[in-house]
C-alpha cells in the first residue's frame, strides 16, 4: 500500500492524471479488501475530484477529444490527397515519356520518308536521264 501512496503523491504533484486514474481504483479496492471503508471512500472522492480537475484542465486547454478526432480525420484526408497527387504525378511523368517516345517515332518516320522520297526522286531523275541518253545514243548510232 505504501508504494501506491508514494506513486499517487508523485502523480498528483506532477499532475499525471492518467497515472492517478490508474492508482486510485486499485487503492480503493485494497482498502475495501482490508476493511477500511473510510479510506476507500476517501480514495473514491479523490478520484472524482481528480477526474473533474482533469476535465476542467482539458476543457480550458481548448483541446478536446472532438478536436483530436477532427485532427485525426483531417490528417487521414491530407494523406489520401497526397497519395492521389503522387499517383497523378507518376501518371503525368509516364504520359510525358510516352508522348516523347511517340514524337520521336513520328519525327524519325517523317525523316525516313523524306529520305526515301529524295532517293526515289534521284532515281527517277537518273532514269529519265538514262532513258534520254539511251534514246539519243541509239539514234546517233543508227545514222
Amino acid at each position: 500500500m505504501q508504494h501506491y501512496t508514494e506513486g499517487l503523491d508523485i502523480a498528483q504533484r506532477q499532475k499525471f492524471f492518467y497515472v492517478s486514474s490508474l492508482l486510485l481504483p486499485e487503492m480503493m479496492r485494497l482498502c475495501e479488501n482490508m476493511g477500511d471503508t473510510a479510506k476507500a471512500l476517501h480514495y473514491a472522492q479523490l478520484q472524482i475530484t481528480q477526474s473533474n480537475e482533469a476535465a476542467q484542465e482539458l476543457q480550458s486547454s481548448g483541446f478536446t477529444y472532438l478536436d483530436y478526432i477532427i485532427n485525426e480525420r483531417t490528417l487521414r484526408e491530407a494523406q489520401s490527397r497526397q497519395a492521389a497527387q503522387k499517383q497523378l504525378i507518376y501518371l503525368l511523368i509516364l504520359l510525358t515519356l510516352v508522348s516523347g517516345g511517340l514524337l520521336f517515332f513520328v519525327y524519325r518516320s517523317r525523316w525516313q520518308s523524306r529520305k526515301v522520297a529524295r532517293i526515289q526522286q534521284e532515281l527517277r531523275r537518273r532514269q529519265k536521264k538514262g532513258t534520254a541518253n539511251w534514246k539519243t545514243g541509239t539514234s546517233s548510232t543508227a545514222c
